[in-house]
């Protein structure tokens, strides 16, 4: 890769990580804002709460008043004359009450008086609940607090929340109110005590919605209502609940809570606005940005100066390869494997020829061991090699098996040269190529020097060796060795009756029933001439021997091959059988007289004659049977 390509892939991967921090970035501050403005409603939340429960405790203290007087004039219609001096010790003692009044049901007063901050003004004009507050009590009869909406004060100074309850008659009707005026400036009052910053908003609520009172007030607000389910932030609109809301009133996002009282439906919603009470965690948020961007900076720099570095080098590297081009071009458009292995016997370079002669990439031979490409039964030979090049003036030649990634097995020829330099230089190069092809070829016609081209046994020349190796290691094991000789009855009169080429099927079928009657492993089964074939079975005695060979005479009866001018109609055989114990006869021999001794010692053509004789005697008393020498 030329030096601007991996400057541009290096300055798109600083920008990838650098996007990947400012995303990551942008996730932990969304993540911390949405935890800032929870935090803020639980705050909202419990101040929601406390107020909420101080409020329902100032319009419980009213409400005693008004049940008494309510029960009052229900019981006791004399009551109305002692009612004016209860109406004053009461309004004495509840500074929130502007004034407390009982009227009848056609709204005119029966008695009344007013106040101010605990004051009583009997001069002062009283309020009476207007006709949509009786008529509510005449709707919902019932001994329920009546909570009404904000009127104008009788003297026209500030604003009062009407509070009454009902009185009957005699006959369980509407006979008239008990009306306390709540002083909502006094209240007010109270909610402004408390820190929203200077865009928060607190207010008094009906559990319908109906906003009663507000800080900072707002007199065209009162009245209004207000959809719990869509103020509450999870939807529900229960009686309490968090806010995250664009105010209908002055327009502005503020998140808070409410908490309606469910005693008087009567609660508070206190929520502060979101930009003004974000603006520490807004400080905190763009403080921490900068030290990311600083952050960001210094990394950009300094990768920067780290791809200078990079690029330096790499191009200090090429000019280390470029001396080394000439050997790769040769070794590398070569159809031969050329490697440098170190003195380890690890490799340093290996050629692209390695995926067709071994399996296997030249990255995926790199710092491995020479001896691990090879068979394990092959490596000894493999390190001999290696050893024989680092004499001096010698070179190393081997050919080993490898185990390609497609199960095949493959022969590679390899020449290893010692080099003689100093430092990393200093190692072997070795030059392999396949020989697969040649080896297969050679052992084929290895194969087809010692098989018989008919009937794929042995053929005399295997037959012989096979027969002496078994000689000697039946002699070093001190084992016994057995041979059958076998000769196809009437096969002369066969092949006239029949022609060569029913012979030669005859032929091949023996073999079959012979070859599937022995050991694959240790027994061998020969065409020793003509239609007669000699079986070696290693380790056998006598008795054993003449087991398989009636095994093998039975095999080949029942193949029931026609035999038209045999006595029994089909082909049959006649086996002769010798088994002797090699050792015992090589030891007899040596101990025997002088004069007695032959002039060659005990061999395998002993017991080749000694089966030839045991033939020619089965075949005198009848053919189709088995003789033991």
């Amino acid at each position: 890769m030329n030096p601007p390509a991996l400057r541009w892939q290096a300055l798109l991967l600083m920008f990838v990580l650098g996007l990947a921090v400012v995303a990551e970035e942008a996730w932990n501050y969304a993540a911390s804002r949405r935890h800032e403005i929870v935090s803020i409603q639980e705050g909202m939340a419990n101040l929601a709460r406390s107020v909420a429960q101080e409020t329902e405790s100032n319009v419980a203290m009213a409400d005693v008043a008004l049940v008494g007087f309510a029960q009052a004039m229900q019981s006791d219609k004399a009551a109305l004359d002692q009612a004016q001096g209860h109406l004053w010790s009461q309004l004495e003692t509840q500074p929130l009450l502007r004034s407390l009044a009982l009227q009848d049901a056609g709204g005119r007063p029966l008695a009344g008086l007013a106040a101010r901050n605990g004051a009583v003004r009997p001069e002062a004009p009283i309020f009476l609940a207007p006709g949509s507050e009786i008529e509510q009590h005449l709707t919902r009869p019932g001994w329920k607090l009546q909570v009404g909406a904000p009127q104008r004060a009788p003297d026209g100074d500030g604003w009062v929340i009407p509070l009454s309850r009902r009185f009957e008659d005699a006959d369980g009707r509407l006979a008239g109110l008990v009306v306390a005026a709540l002083d909502l400036g006094a209240l007010e009052g109270r909610l402004g005590g408390f820190d929203l910053g200077r865009l928060g908003s607190i207010a008094l609520i009906r559990a319908d919605g109906l906003l009663l009172g507000r800080f900072p007030s707002m007199e065209s607000a009162f009245g209004r209502r207000f959809d719990f389910t869509a103020l509450d932030e999870a939807g529900k609109g229960g009686p309490t609940g968090r806010t995250d809301y664009v105010s209908p009133i002055d327009g502005r996002r503020r998140v808070g809570a409410y908490h309606i009282s469910p005693r008087y439906g009567v609660g508070v919603g206190a929520a502060r606005e979101l930009h003004e009470a974000l603006a520490p965690w807004t400080q905190r948020a763009w403080a921490r940005l900068a030290v990311v961007a600083a952050l960001l900076l210094g990394s950009l720099t300094l990768g920067l100066h780290l791809m200078r570095q990079v690029l330096r080098r790499r191009a200090a590297e090429q000019a280390r390869l470029a001396s080394e081009a000439h050997f790769r071009l040769l070794a590398e458009h070569a159809s031969d494997m050329v490697a440098r292995l170190g003195l380890d016997g690890r490799f340093r370079y290996v050629s692209p020829a390695s995926q067709r002669l071994l399996g296997a990439p030249p990255e995926a031979l790199l710092g491995r061991p020479i001896g691990e490409v090879a068979l394990e039964e092959d490596r000894p030979a493999l390190q001999l090699a290696l050893a024989e090049a680092d004499h001096p003036g010698c070179q190393g030649q081997v050919a080993f098996r490898v185990a390609r990634e497609d199960g095949a097995t493959a022969w590679i020829e390899t020449t290893l040269q010692r080099v003689r330099e100093t430092g990393e230089g200093a190692g072997f190069v070795i030059v392999s190529r396949d020989v697969t092809a040649r080896r297969v070829m050679e052992e084929q016609l290895s194969a087809l020097a010692i098989t018989d081209g008919l009937t794929g046994l042995a053929n005399r020349r295997h037959l012989d060796e096979a027969l002496a190796r078994a000689w000697q290691q039946a002699v070093e094991r001190g084992a016994p060795l057995a041979v059958l000789l076998l000769d196809i009855d009437h096969f002369k009169l066969f092949n006239d009756q029949y022609g060569h080429q029913g012979g030669d099927a005859a032929l091949r079928a023996v073999a079959g029933a012979i070859r599937r009657c022995i050991r694959d492993k240790d027994d061998l089964a020969a065409r020793y001439g003509g239609e007669e074939f000699a079986v070696i079975l290693p380790g056998a005695e006598a008795a054993g021997a003449a087991r398989v060979a009636e095994r093998v005479r039975k095999a080949i009866a029942a193949l029931a091959i026609p035999h038209a001018r045999h006595p029994l109609g089909h082909v049959t055989a006649s086996i002769g059988i010798a088994a002797l114990l090699p050792a015992a006869q090589l030891a007899a021999a040596a101990d025997a007289p002088e004069e007695e001794a032959t002039a060659a010692p005990p061999g395998p053509e002993q017991l080749l004659a000694a089966a030839d004789a045991a033939l020619y005697e089965a075949k005198r008393q009848g053919r189709n049977r088995t003789i033991a020498a």
